[in-house]
């Protein structure tokens, strides 16, 4: 009787379950896209960040205005004559590149769906591959923007930060007096031009091409009897000529605005 009742129940739990026309339990609800401040952490490596971005579905967004932003306003001519120059081929190996200034900040842009995310970082942007604690390109900083507030200002998020002044002559009083700050802003490579005075039958102009790391700082000289021109400014060219009296040396220092900030992009050597 027992063994009766038991399969009884059995049967009616499977009929009842059988006719059981309720609707089944809501699917849950697509989760939210990972937050990039899940995987990202000031100091960490840039390629690091980079790779963990781009498995959370970032993809890098290329700056039609990158080169401007790294090379500068003559970067069409520099480019052209000099085209193994890493300062003219980063932007296509590196397609979020957005700007670089001369004191080794760095602005890079990615974008998934309509989010733009913008990455700061700090360090030498040449080496942006090297992973881990090898790393010469560290994170600074992050964050989701508008696209409008993405497509203005890169160069100068990537400069402002540190850039001694806007104002040429404030600017060039801290050039002048600091070869730190002579080293984050000057041009990669630097135009040197001067006088080859054994040249025959006269003396001729030379033009060379010298990279940053080949250059020996400090770059204007702290000679005895030098004298300074006033500065001279047209728009976002600068320059300035050290003089002294009695001989033939006579230097000029162009500078050119860009990224937010004033940079040296030519010695003019006209000493003979």
């Amino acid at each position: 009787m027992m063994i009766l009742r038991f399969g009884l129940v059995l049967a009616l739990s499977f009929l009842l379950a059988s006719c059981d026309n309720s609707p089944p339990p809501p699917a849950a609800a697509a989760s939210a896209p990972a937050s990039p401040d899940s995987v990202l952490k000031l100091g960490m490596a840039y390629a690091d960040a980079r790779q963990a971005l781009l498995a959370q579905g970032w993809q890098p967004a290329p700056d039609p205005e990158c080169r401007a932003n790294v090379v500068g306003g003559g970067h069409e001519t520099l480019c052209a004559a000099h085209p193994e120059l890493d300062s003219c081929q980063i932007c296509d190996a590196m397609p979020e590149l957005s700007a670089a200034s001369g004191d080794a900040h760095a602005l890079m842009k990615f974008k998934r769906g309509d989010q733009i995310l913008e990455v700061g970082a700090f360090g030498d942007i040449s080496r942006w591959q090297t992973p881990g604690e090898e790393a010469e390109l560290a994170v600074n900083g992050w964050e989701i923007v508008s696209p409008a507030t993405a497509a203005s200002g890169a160069a100068d998020k990537a400069a402002a930060a540190s850039c001694p002044s806007s104002d040429f002559n404030v600017f060039l009083r801290a050039f002048a007096d600091d070869a730190r700050i002579q080293q984050a802003f000057v041009a990669d490579p630097l135009q040197y031009d001067s006088i080859d005075a054994t040249a025959e039958p006269e003396p001729k102009p030379v033009t060379h091409m010298v990279p940053a790391k080949e250059l020996q700082f400090p770059l204007m000289a702290e000679e005895n009897g030098l004298k300074a021109q006033a500065p001279v400014v047209n728009g976002d060219q600068a320059s300035v000529k050290l003089l002294k009296e009695d001989t033939s040396y006579q230097i000029t220092y162009h500078f050119q605005q860009t990224g937010g900030c004033w940079r040296l992009v030519r010695i003019q050597n006209d000493s003979i």
